[in-house]
């Protein structure tokens, strides 16, 4: 625990600093919390501008005025001079700055600014001076701001932020800008930094009693210019929020130093923290003394996870496999704006799924993800790298362009070392965020290591060696992991990289490996705990049936599970390669979700039109569902497979003529993915055959069911106008009525409405809360109009505002944006569209409408509450 930084669960972020300047009392804001949101009320500048962009004297009445998170780069236009793999949207150099005035108040207070996230490359001003440089894109970071302060009650500060992201930059679309929350943090000069201090419990005297000491190194720092003898008050409290225990200790805390007080507490008769009970406990913790005092609240669980070779991964010592995906960090219309509601939507939809692990790829975790993950009880894996001193496909300004780069003694981010390298602050910032969280199970050392670039790798095994000793510093218990995509390659480099993992207890994680290449791995070393870290890259478009794999006019990919790409495998076949085997722990699919750029078979790393349609598609095919958030088929195969609490049955394609492929004797592949033992197929009310699973059961107790080797079912009918009905059956053959999915299809006629559908009813007047509304063709009879591709218009009344529309198309070009607050457009994609909107901070009704050309109109309306 090397680094002290003062970043709590919620994190600080910006400040501005300008002129002295007379300021109204409403315009003094509110920083009586210890953390304050500190999003509100920047500018921007859209340009390259100068250093002269941080002086507080600088005019800036062309700037935008800009609430965050902000991704300046999802609002540009689309460049077919730019690169598939990341979207072809630019990145650049932009400024951003914000005036605030201190209260006379918090004289003598210390204040800090913690940034969630910033990518990439900020320099941070406080009223002209240049206070820090923070390169990476993903860690948070903070700056004390207390020493160039103006704290008068009257006077403006400016805070300036350079952000740089230079192409070509990275193998996805990024993102750009101050994407994430940024908080004002506010002390007294002695204080608890919560990031430093670690909860550790004794795992065996917990594994056998249910029953531990829980031992907390709290770390005070004193930043006055005196000793402070302190009294620091401990509360142990349960997940219903009652004190199971508390102690009390004094300390001496040297002036301008830090201090540890370790305490401990005797915690009796746990509630184990799991995917299905996801129960946290709270450590509390007050310091005090004569002049100062400060309090926390250390969220944390009960848990333990643990690897054999033979068996793969437990959880509370029970068997389970790893149901997991990988994510990138865009969320599609918003670009990689960091909002909660948008992270709690994917994560819903993905829990709802049967997922219950993320592997943040390739990068450490967002706050708002990791305490997501662990309210809601999904495993996570943070990656630290996806390479170390060398650019991937020629991305010279990704990360290997600061690896080596000493952070430097001038540099005013907090509580690094001036002989500390980039690589060393990344490793050791992503697990001091995360070591008290019970969702995060693994720290990855980087990703695909050796691939996508040539160069001299015989320094890798030691860079390797250094990051597992910074992770294993920083939390002795973690469990380091890899993504390797060579093995089976005989690789010595690679395998000197995995065996350094091992030795250190850690697990590896195998990219695109067949069950041939996990038997011979685990034959060879047997000793390696192992598991499918990248699994997958299925190919699909959402609702396309129109043509049997890569349709290259329109540049989609057919629906069903039939695409992948040349490294990779079906769905169905990356996971029977997985749950057929005992000892694979599980494995991570490329993607959940669909994102901007790498838009696979149609992927370019130059600059440069692809398919010769211009800048399309620009962003992935690989998610199991779209940008929109909108569920592709394969989402619910993997329901059938990992989500034994509901039936799946969900048949496809639809049943419109011209949605679908027909063989030369008009016969149609119809699949059906359940988890019922058997189905039973119709058409307008005709049995078309009843197919039955057969149930496998692994050594372990792993069931999975089969039909012809094959994990869903297939039929071959005869196409006809009408319906496809499908029956869904126990084992005793009972019909099972409550099914999730689409269990029927039905030739729909011409589009006749717009129906409008939102996640949610209620939404907080808070100024950043969001609802996602569905737009849905239907007919006049109420059916799905599945394929249907018509141009809608969205108008929004009341206290709110609309931030994004999408369709989840990788072809439309359109912009993510409306052409006001008030006003959007977006042609729907296989039936479907949709609109995101933003609550303002005042209550009251969020009143949408939506119109087309032909189609009856649909009103829907949302309340907004004052939180």
């Amino acid at each position: 625990m090397r680094r002290l930084t003062s970043v709590f669960l919620t994190i600080v972020l910006l400040l501005a600093g300008c002129v002295p300047a007379s300021a109204e009392e409403n315009d003094v804001p509110d920083l009586s919390r210890r953390m304050n949101s500190f999003n509100e009320g920047w500018l921007f500048s859209c340009g390259e501008g100068d250093e002269t962009a941080s002086d507080p004297s600088l005019g800036d009445s062309t700037w935008e005025p800009v609430t965050l998170p902000h991704d300046w780069s999802i609002s540009m236009a689309y460049d077919e001079n730019g690169e598939a793999e990341s979207g072809f949207l630019p990145g650049g150099t932009e400024w951003y700055r914000k005036k605030f005035v201190v209260p006379s108040s918090l004289k003598g207070k210390r204040i800090s600014v913690v940034f969630d996230g910033v990518y990439q490359r900020a320099e941070v001003y406080l009223n002209g001076q240049k206070l820090g440089y923070h390169p990476d894109g993903y860690t948070s970071f903070s700056l004390d701001l207390s020493g160039g302060l103006i704290v008068d009650g009257s006077s403006e500060n400016v805070l300036a932020v350079r952000v740089e992201n230079p192409q070509p930059n990275s193998r996805w679309y990024s993102g750009s800008g101050i994407y994430r929350d940024v908080w004002l943090k506010v002390t007294d000069s002695v204080f608890v930094d919560e990031d430093a201090t670690a909860i550790r419990y004794d795992v065996d005297q917990l594994k056998k009693q249910n029953n531990t000491e829980t031992k907390a190194a709290i770390v005070l720092r004193n930043d006055s210019d005196n000793d402070a003898n302190v009294t620091v008050h401990s509360v142990l409290r349960d997940p219903a929020g009652t004190a199971v225990g508390e102690t009390s200790s004094q300390a001496v805390v040297q002036a301008k130093q830090t201090a540890t007080v370790s305490q401990t507490i005797e915690a009796r008769d746990l509630t184990l923290w799991s995917v299905d009970d996801p129960s946290q406990y709270t450590w509390e913790v007050a310091v005090s003394s004569s002049d100062d005092s400060d309090a926390v609240s250390i969220p944390f669980g009960y848990r333990y996870a643990e690897w054999d070779a033979d068996h793969g991964f437990f959880l509370n010592g029970k068997a389970m496999k790893l149901q997991g995906v990988c994510l990138h960090q865009d969320y599609g219309a918003l670009g990689t704006a960091c909002y909660e509601a948008a992270v709690e939507r994917q994560l819903n939809k993905l829990k709802r799924m049967g997922v219950n692990a993320i592997r943040s790829t390739h990068h450490a975790a967002g706050r708002i993800l990791r305490t997501l993950c662990a309210q809601k009880g999904i495993l996570l894996i943070e990656e630290g790298f996806d390479t170390y001193i060398y650019p991937k496909n020629g991305n010279v300004n990704d990360g290997s362009s600061f690896f080596l780069e000493t952070v430097g003694s001038d540099n005013g981010i907090e509580h690094v070392y001036s002989d500390e390298t980039w690589a060393e602050y990344i490793s050791r910032r992503m697990v001091e965020e995360s070591r008290n969280n019970p969702a995060v199970i693994m720290y990855s050392i980087g990703n695909e290591l050796l691939g996508n670039f040539s160069g001299d790798t015989q320094d890798y095994p030691q860079y390797a060696e250094e990051i597992i000793t910074w992770i294993k510093d920083e939390d002795p218990d973690a469990v380091v992991t890899i993504g390797d995509n060579l093995a089976g390659r005989d690789n010595a480099v690679q395998l000197a990289m995995d065996q350094a993992l091992v030795d250190a207890g850690g697990a590896v994680g195998f990219n695109y490996a067949g069950g041939d290449v996990y038997d011979s791995m685990h034959a060879a070393y047997p000793d390696w705990c192992l598991y499918g870290s990248e699994t997958a890259s299925a190919l699909s478009s959402r609702g396309w049936y129109s043509s049997p794999g890569v349709d290259e006019k329109n540049l989609q990919v057919s629906a069903y599970d039939t695409v992948h790409v040349g490294w990779g495998t079906t769905a169905q076949q990356a996971w029977k390669d997985v749950i057929s085997r005992d000892f694979v722990g599980g494995e991570f699919i490329w993607t959940g979700w669909d994102y901007l750029g790498e838009p696979e078979p149609w992927n370019g790393l130059e600059p440069g039109s692809v398919s010769g349609q211009g800048a399309s598609p620009k962003s992935s095919y690989f998610g199991v569902v779209d940008t929109a958030g909108f569920e592709k088929d394969t989402y619910y195969f993997y329901m059938s497979q990992w989500n034994p609490d509901v039936v799946t049955l969900h048949i496809l394609p639809d049943w419109n003529v011209e949605d679908i492929v027909r063989d030369k004797l008009g016969r149609v592949k119809v699949d059906v993915y359940s988890n019922a033992a058997s189905v039973e197929l119709f058409r307008n009310g005709m049995s078309l055959g009843r197919k039955y699973f057969a149930k496998q059961t692994t050594e372990d107790g792993y069931t999975y069911q089969t039909c012809e080797g094959v994990l869903y079912l297939s039929w071959d009918v005869w196409y006809w106008p009408g319906e496809i009905t499908a029956k869904a059956y126990d084992e005793d053959g009972n019909e099972i009525t409550d099914t999730v999915g689409r269990s029927s299809v039905k030739t729909s006629s011409a589009a006749a409405q717009v129906v409008l559908t939102a996640d949610r009813s209620e939404l907080r007047a808070d100024g950043s809360d969001l609802a996602f509304i569905t737009a849905g063709i239907r007919d006049e009879d109420g059916n799905p109009v599945d394929g249907a591709s018509v141009d809608l218009n969205f108008t929004l009344e009341g206290e709110g505002r609309i931030i994004g529309v999408d369709n989840g198309d990788p072809t439309d070009l359109s912009s993510y944006q409306g052409s006001d607050e008030s006003h959007a457009s977006r042609r729907t994609f296989s039936g479907k569209a949709l609109i995101i909107v933003q609550t303002s901070k005042t209550a009251g009704t969020i009143r949408v409408s939506a119109s087309g050309e032909g189609l009856a109109s649909s009103v829907i309306e949302i309340n907004s509450a004052t939180p």
